[in-house]
Parts: C-alpha cells; sequence; structure tokens
C-alpha cells in the first residue's frame, strides 16, 4: 500500500468544520482493498474501493475536520490505495459543520439561562445579551455580545427570573430592560442596572415584551401571569389587562390583523393561540392540536402578505401557521420544544428562518418553506432562544442558552463560499464550490 495525496488546498476565508463520511475510488491495476464488485477479472483488473478513513500523515482518521482560519488556509489529507494503482475516479462526501463562534458558562450546571434577549444597553457600537435564570439567585445577567463575557449582574429577588426584553422604554438615553420575576413583579432597569419602577402582579411572569401597542409614539411593556395579560405604559400606569381561559407559556407582539396598532398573541396550554387587539379584546382564538405551547413567535416567513405565527409544542412539532391559524408546515424534532424564534440568519436564504431550540439537547434551523437547514446538538437541553447582531461579521447571531449553565453563539453566515479541492497536489483545482455556502 501506499499513500497518495487525495485532497489539497481547502481555500476558504471563514471558519468552517469539513468532515468527510466516505471515499469512492474506482481503481485500476491493483487487487487490494475491500472490493465492491462480483467478479474480479485479473485480465482486466478495475474495481470500487471504498475507503472509509482518511489519514492526516499521522493516524487515520473517520471524520476529517478542519476549521478554516480567518484569512483562508490550506489542508492536506491523505488516501491509502494499493501500490501502482491507477485512480480513475474517486468521489466523496463534504459537509459543512454548524459550531459555535463561541460559548459561555454564565450559571452554574443545571441551572438554565432563562429569556434571553438582545440589545443595545450601553449605547455603544455592538449589543449586550440579557439573560435571567432559572436558578433562585434573582439575577439579571448582562453579557458582551462579541464574546460572552459577563458585564454586569443586577439583582433583582429571590425568586426566578423568567424572561427579560430590551427595548426603548422611557426618554433617558440607551435602552432599557425589562423582566418578569418569580415574584410577581414586573421590574423596569436603566441601563445602569438601576430599577426605574416595579409593578405588582397577581402571580409569576413568565413572559415579558417590549413593543408599541396602543399606536402612539411610545412602547408599552406586556407582561404575563398564570393567565392574565397586563399593558403597562412607561410610567408605570396599567392600560389594561385581560384574561384567557388555559395557562399562558409565552406572549409575543405582532401584527396579524388589519386593525390598527399591533396584536398580542398568547400561546397556551391545551394546544391554543389566543390573538388580543390593540384594546385588549380577543379577536381571534385557534386551536392546534390538544398538547402545550411552549412557545410563540410572529414574523414574515413566506412569500404570502402578511405575517405568519409560529409555535413549538410539548409533543415534539413546531407549526408554521398563516394570521389566521391556518396550517401552512408542520415539522417534528425530536424533544418537546422549548423555544423558538424567527429571524433572518441565512442571507441566501429566501425569507427569515426559525430556530429551534428543544429538550433533546438539538438546536434546529428551518428556512421559509419549514425544512431544515442546519442542526448543533448543545451539552444539554436548550431552554431559551435569541437572535440579534452581536459582531462585526456578516449576518445576525444566534443565542441559545442550556441547562449547563450555558449560552451558546452561532452565526448561520459564518461559512466560506470559496472551497476547494485539488487532487494528487498538482496545484490544478479538481474542484471549487459554487456561490453557495458549504453547510
Amino acid at each position: 500500500m501506499e499513500k497518495k495525496v487525495i485532497t489539497s488546498i481547502f481555500a476558504a476565508c471563514l471558519t468552517l468544520i469539513l468532515s468527510s463520511l466516505f471515499i469512492n475510488v474506482h481503481i485500476t491495476g491493483g487487487f487490494l482493498g475491500v472490493q465492491k464488485g462480483s467478479i474480479l477479472d485479473l485480465s482486466n483488473i478495475s474495481f470500487r474501493y471504498i475507503l472509509t478513513n482518511f489519514n492526516d500523515s499521522t493516524s487515520f482518521i473517520s471524520s476529517a475536520e478542519f476549521d478554516f482560519p480567518e484569512y483562508g488556509g490550506n489542508k492536506t489529507f491523505y488516501l491509502s490505495i494499493p501500490k501502482n494503482a491507477t485512480v480513475q475516479n474517486i468521489s466523496m462526501n463534504l459537509n459543512g459543520k454548524l459550531t459555535t463562534i463561541y460559548n459561555s458558562l454564565v450559571k452554574s450546571s443545571n441551572v438554565a439561562p432563562l429569556g434571553i434577549s438582545i440589545g443595545n444597553i450601553f449605547h455603544g457600537d455592538e449589543n449586550e445579551i440579557v439573560t435571567g435564570t432559572s436558578g433562585y439567585d434573582g439575577n439579571v445577567s448582562v453579557l458582551y455580545g462579541n464574546n460572552g463575557t459577563l458585564v454586569k449582574e443586577y439583582y433583582i429577588s429571590t425568586h426566578q427570573i423568567y424572561s427579560t426584553d430590551v427595548g426603548n422604554v422611557t426618554s433617558d438615553l440607551g435602552e432599557e430592560i425589562v423582566v418578569g420575576s418569580g415574584d410577581d413583579k414586573v421590574y423596569l432597569l436603566n441601563s445602569t442596572g438601576n430599577e426605574i419602577w416595579n409593578y405588582l402582579t397577581g402571580g409569576s411572569i413568565i413572559s415579558v415584551k417590549i413593543g408599541n401597542i396602543l399606536g402612539g409614539e411610545d412602547s408599552e411593556i406586556v407582561a404575563c401571569s398564570s393567565t392574565i395579560i397586563y399593558v403597562i405604559n412607561r410610567s408605570r400606569n396599567l392600560e389594561w389587562n385581560s384574561s384567557v381561559k388555559e395557562t399562558i407559556n409565552e406572549i409575543v407582539i405582532g401584527n396579524l390583523t388589519e386593525d390598527e396598532g399591533n396584536e398580542i398573541v398568547a400561546g397556551c396550554a391545551g394546544g391554543k393561540i389566543y390573538i388580543l387587539n390593540s384594546a385588549g379584546i380577543i379577536v381571534r382564538n385557534i386551536t392546534v392540536g390538544n398538547s402545550s405551547i411552549n412557545t410563540i413567535d410572529v414574523g414574515d416567513i413566506t412569500s404570502d402578505p402578511g405575517n405568519e405565527i409560529v409555535i413549538g409544542t410539548g409533543d415534539n412539532k413546531v407549526y408554521i401557521l398563516n394570521s389566521t391559524g391556518g396550517e401552512i408546515k408542520n415539522y417534528s424534532t425530536g424533544g418537546s420544544v422549548n423555544s423558538l424564534r424567527i429571524g433572518e440568519i441565512a442571507n441566501d436564504y429566501a425569507g427569515n428562518e426559525i430556530v429551534i431550540g428543544c429538550d433533546n439537547k438539538e438546536l434546529y434551523i428551518l428556512n421559509s418553506t419549514g425544512h431544515l437547514i442546519g442542526s448543533f446538538v448543545a451539552g444539554a437541553t436548550i431552554k431559551s432562544i435569541a437572535i440579534g447582531n452581536l459582531t462585526t461579521d456578516e449576518g445576525s447571531e444566534v443565542v441559545a442558552g442550556a441547562i449547563d449553565g450555558k449560552i451558546y453563539v452561532f452565526n448561520f453566515d459564518y461559512f466560506p463560499t470559496n472551497l476547494s479541492i485539488d487532487v494528487g497536489n498538482d496545484s490544478t483545482r479538481d474542484w471549487k464550490s459554487s456561490k453557495t455556502k458549504l453547510r
């Protein structure tokens, strides 16, 4: 047997992990190896020879991974083939592998970052990551978006922090943080972490959002406690509250009707979705199966007019619905869906994408047609997802919080388009990728 240089010059300018699943070589002039043919004709020796390993000159490896340096680079791998054999053709599988830009330990193991949000709190050039916790330390953590370093930690109460959001509520410089706590209160913090005010409700605040509900110049805060939705203005005054029949797991603000102002959409137990108008009146209720709707988001996904509703359920399903609740597509995951968000994270696909975090530790990315275009397995169950611009790299980033206490940060546009392969190390590019990103 002898070593032949099969692949070299992997040229790229951004990070990519490359793996090979199998190598299929058509050889003449040799007869060693794993023959894939029914009869070996010694007068015309030609057969397929299947290899399952690369060789990197030090050891055989079944999956050769190469993390491209930022400004391009080459990598050589070897294949062992029968001595004096002539290679007639070769095929191999190359796959881009979704990996993190970084991961950062926010809390100790078994304490999940909850209610992750992204915003410009310190009015600088880059955004920050804000997260609560499933532990009872009552802290809100703020991290630098470009590297995950902890900037500040704000103590709120002795209870869990279920949800956060970042937005411009007051006229002060910088954005504010709204916090939903297990002590039945909604907190509004300024950019230095000082409490502006808090509002006492009738139960634990599972979900909070900042958005324009009433149609004026100011944004309001929307919060949910059990079966009650509250709309609170910047001055801490209650604009209205409204009740639904089922327990609410998450609320979102979006435009789903032709009425003035945005709507509030609530995902509830028992497969129920409630849509409330700017006055707090239920304008539509929708039933999707009978499993709990754990998470919900609204955004423009398809090419059809208007926004869509996306829900994640306790029975391992993601549903894409039109604005009236009609099902467009559903996708089965490998675990209960805990969090999902809609956003533009892959600019070579039409429309927005859907990012999903599940009990089985897996993060899924669906395109606008509901088809899987990427996945990643975290170190533990994923409890929270957020999308926003965190780095100077192209496109928005995805943040996933898991119960190992970590946040995992991804950039789905962080893949090269100029990959090439030189077989035989003769400086001739035998294959070159198109403009499509190799994921």
